[in-house]
Formats: structure tokens, C-alpha cells, sequence
């Protein structure tokens, strides 16, 4: 009796040993192939026409280098309205620029029309856009950056941060306008928010690189991207 119950302590110290090796190597794995989805930068290439071809480099990681932010379905648009009301609950003073906005009014893609942007913009992963040949003396936003202006809040808050600086207000919008900007930007956004706002409204940082490949070019692309 001993003799079994001495054997069958020895069988369950093995199964645990085995799932505890096994739970760290999948816990290992998890993490391997979240560094991975996390890293890199975005290729996409566009075709405008047999003759031209648009080529942009982002810092969007490998987990998101897809068409996802191009298409607009219904349950986007569903989003949406819930994400726009809930910064006209806030304040009032939203309500006119979420209606010249035009975000409502934007049409879900039919199935034609989705499958011309999943055609012809073509995805890549890559390691770094300068090592494509890309450039700039101006610091590119992160990924986690760029997905914030990808958002339904991060393009309101786009078009709010413009109208609160226009330069010149047209006499047929209220004259409390900017003001009124200025206050919806400040009830539905943090900080860190509306100093990127700032910041991509200056043009100090850039949301890409880009070049064009075909005729007439006004930026050729490097070699490497022909």
C-alpha cells in the first residue's frame, strides 16, 4: 500500500513539473510573439494609376500593418455616433463642429469600393522606414501615436485643434468660434492628447514618409522602393 501511494506521489510531482515547463514555455511564446506584433514599421504602397504608385512608410507596428484604418463599414459608423455623443455630452459647444466635421455624414464603403482600397493599397511589414532610404529631419509619431489620429476622437480632435487656431474666422460662423473649439478640446481631452494635437497641427513631427514612383514625380522614390 505504501509502495503505491509512494508511486503515485512521484507520477503527480512529474505532471506538475511537465505543466509548469509547459505553462512557461507558452508564457515565453506569448511574449516572443507580442515583442514581434509590437515592433517594426509600415510599408504601404498605393496605386493611383497604371502610370503612378504611392509609396508610405509609418511607424504603425507589424500587428497593425493592415488596410483596417482605410475601410469603413456600419459598425464603424455605429462607433462612431456613440464616441461623438458622448463629446457632445460634455459640452454642447461640440455639437456645431461635430456637424461640420462631416464624420456623420462620411459614407460606409460598399462592397466595390472595399475591395478597390483592399486592391490597390498593398501592405509590408519592415524593419525601419530609413532603412527602405526614407528620411526626414523631423521625428515621425509612434505607433501607439498614430493609432490615437487613427481613432474617431483623434480626428474630431484634429479638426477641433484647426478651428480653435484659424487665423481668420469666416463672418457667417459665430464669433465665438474659436472659443467654442477651444472648449470642446478641453472637456474631451487629456493633456498628452491635445499636445500631440498641437504638435501635428505645427507639422513638428510627421505621421509619415513618403515618395512616388511613375511620371511627373515631384519626390522619386529611393531605388530600393522602384
Amino acid at each position: 500500500m505504501k509502495l503505491i501511494i509512494f508511486l503515485f506521489f512521484l507520477i503527480s510531482c512529474s505532471n506538475q513539473d511537465s505543466f509548469k515547463k509547459e505553462d512557461a514555455k507558452n508564457k515565453t511564446n506569448i511574449l516572443a510573439l507580442s515583442y514581434i506584433r509590437n515592433s517594426g514599421n509600415c510599408l504601404r504602397k498605393e496605386t493611383i494609376s497604371k502610370e503612378k504608385q504611392i509609396i508610405r512608410c509609418s511607424r504603425i507596428n507589424l500587428g497593425l500593418c493592415d488596410n483596417r484604418y482605410l475601410l469603413y463599414n456600419n459598425s464603424d459608423k455605429i462607433k462612431r455616433l456613440d464616441v461623438l455623443n458622448k463629446m457632445n455630452e460634455k459640452t454642447q459647444k461640440c455639437q456645431a463642429f461635430i456637424a461640420a466635421s462631416n464624420l456623420l455624414t462620411q459614407n460606409i464603403d460598399t462592397l466595390e469600393e472595399e475591395n478597390k482600397i483592399k486592391a490597390n493599397n498593398f501592405f509590408q511589414p519592415t524593419n525601419s522606414c530609413e532603412g527602405l532610404g526614407l528620411s526626414s529631419e523631423k521625428v515621425l509619431f509612434s505607433s501607439s501615436e498614430l493609432e490615437f489620429f487613427f481613432t474617431d476622437r483623434g480626428k474630431m480632435g484634429e479638426f477641433l485643434e484647426t478651428q480653435s487656431n484659424l487665423s481668420f474666422v469666416l463672418p457667417t460662423l459665430p464669433t465665438t468660434w474659436k472659443e467654442d473649439a477651444k472648449e470642446c478640446l478641453e472637456k474631451n481631452f487629456t493633456n498628452t492628447e491635445k499636445e500631440l494635437l498641437s504638435i501635428n497641427r505645427k507639422l513638428e513631427r510627421l505621421k509619415e514618409l513618403s515618395c512616388e514612383n511613375g511620371s511627373g514625380s515631384l519626390k522619386n522614390c529611393p531605388t530600393q522602393l522602384q
